[in-house]
């Protein structure tokens, strides 16, 4: 097993973030091989495990030096929505020496390496609004920021206002390299991508879509762990529905399955559309002229919603946040912590909730829709995490694409380490398997173009049918097909439009 057995240097060296070629069914989802460079270092052997590291894979750039030059980040400050949650804010752009927090402490070795070779300083300024303050700027063409990292929720609007460049203008970011998460790209339209994500963030990992159960119920139950089902490919909606079935009981007497009692799987509305995704399901997809398609409507979108509402809907062993009224999001997510919930959706950066919890659990993928099904899809939420955009006002773009490769590169061993193999793995999660899920979540993400720019409300009006838990999906996806063609024909003369 990759985890169990390779040192913290080759855990970074081996994590794979790139694209499959794929079928023209999956363009957007991850592969599992990694691209071949020849700009690598010499391999390395470890002085403590006489272990050969995997060589280093190298940026192809030129030798520069900016002589001081301060590259300025804008950041979407998120806040903190509830004491017990983790902050989704940019920690990983700027930090000051010294800090002690693992991420902020790579943040800032990776910052120092890059200031040092290419004479930059680095400086974050956050906003709670990143359109209103990008379109001050480029309407101004004021060049005071360089890159934007942006909150999904709010990216729609910010490109739709024409307000960043197409990255093919980022003359050295490579996307063949493996610190960038290609799986973005799906989310171009008519042949422009505005977007950025990989390595040289975490933010973007953290809005991934998983499951979390704990360990020490599944033991108590005699359970198996479903560890080897996931490797062997056969963790399915149908194995997850077996997992919590006829679960849930009523502890405190009162006759109704709520706050105080054990409980099978918590979700809510949003987890619809992520098992939809992670079923193979997409609510739009780009064709090979690089124009969005709904493709919701097909009868295998619809087999996979009816098998999604054969696991959610009903049972009294799923408690959905939207029509079980009993209390909080928080009050939720206290009933896994205290042990009285075998299973969570979530997003990883829920983790963070979890750290204080004294049962030991672990994290899967969301399931397939069959064992049939090539491989798991893992959704990057739609409206949690973050993407990088470049603002239009930026003044040198080449300069700009130099540093964001360097920085890119060197935080596949710095950054990435510090949060994969010591925040994840050390901190949080309790079991080396939990590694191995990891692997499978960040080497399969996928960015949905419905989802992420929310074509006529589909990603909405989808979290609705689960919220309402209505079934009838073939009337839903006549009802909004036109919609959305017609709401994409308009993003796409708008992009089209860009220069």
């Amino acid at each position: 097993m990759l985890i169990k057995k390779l040192i913290f240097a080759i855990i970074v060296a081996c994590i794979i973030f790139t694209v499959s070629c794929g079928d023209s069914n999956n363009q957007n989802v991850n592969g599992d091989s990694i691209s071949k460079t020849d700009n690598t270092n010499p391999e390395e052997k470890n002085e403590e495990t006489g272990e050969i590291a995997e060589a280093r894979v190298l940026p192809d750039l030129p030798e520069q030096n900016y002589g001081g030059y301060k590259f300025t980040w804008l950041a979407f400050d998120y806040g903190v929505s509830h004491p017990g949650s983790v902050s989704q804010f940019p920690r990983e752009l700027v930090a000051e020496e010294g800090d002690g927090d693992i991420i902020i402490d790579a943040t800032y070795r990776r910052n120092l390496t890059i200031s040092e070779k290419y004479g930059v300083e680095f400086e974050m300024i956050t906003t709670t609004n990143e359109k209103t303050t990008l379109n001050k700027a480029v309407k101004a063409g004021d060049d005071i920021y360089d890159a934007a990292m942006i909150f999904n929720n709010n990216a729609p609007g910010v490109m739709s206002a024409d307000l960043l460049l197409d990255t093919s203008k980022l003359t050295y970011v490579d996307w063949d390299k493996p610190w960038w998460d290609s799986a973005i790209k799906a989310i171009s339209i008519a042949g422009k991508n505005f977007f950025l994500a990989g390595d040289i963030m975490i933010l973007d990992k953290e809005a991934i879509n998983v499951l979390f159960f704990n360990k020490k119920l599944m033991a108590d139950n005699n359970m198996e762990l479903p560890y080897q089902s996931v490797l062997d490919g056969k963790w399915t909606f149908d194995k997850l529905d077996s997992y919590i079935k006829d679960f849930s009981k009523d502890l405190n007497g009162d006759g109704v399955i709520g706050k105080g009692d054990m409980l099978g799987l918590y979700i809510m509305s949003d987890a619809f559309h992520a098992f939809y995704v992670s079923g193979g399901g997409l609510l739009a997809e780009n064709d090979r002229n690089g124009i969005p398609q709904p493709t919701f409507g097909s009868e295998q979108s619809i087999l996979v919603m009816d098998k999604i509402a054969d696991v959610l809907f009903g049972k009294e062993y799923v408690t959905n946040f939207h029509t079980n009224q009993w209390g909080t999001e928080w009050d939720m997510y206290a009933s896994f912590n205290e042990g009285r919930m075998l299973t969570m959706w979530g997003r990883l950066y829920v983790l963070d909730s979890l750290r204080n919890m004294d049962d030991d659990f672990g994290i899967l993928p969301l399931p397939k829709y069959s064992e049939s099904q090539e491989k798991y899809y893992s959704d990057v939420n739609s409206y949690s995490g973050y993407m990088i955009g470049i603002p239009k006002s930026a003044s040198n773009p080449e300069r700009t694409s130099v540093i964001l490769e360097a920085l890119a590169a060197e935080s596949r061993y710095t950054l990435l380490p510090a949060y994969y193999d010591i925040t994840l793995q050390r901190k949080f999660t309790r079991d080396e398997e939990s590694g191995a899920m990891l692997d499978i979540l960040f080497s399969t993400t996928v960015y949905d173009s419905g989802g992420a720019y929310n074509f006529a409300d589909t990603w909405i009006q989808m979290s609705g049918l689960c919220g309402k838990e209505d079934r009838n999906f073939a009337s839903w996806c006549e009802k909004y097909e036109l919609k959305v063609q017609q709401a994409i024909d308009k993003m796409v003369a708008q992009v089209e439009a860009m220069e």
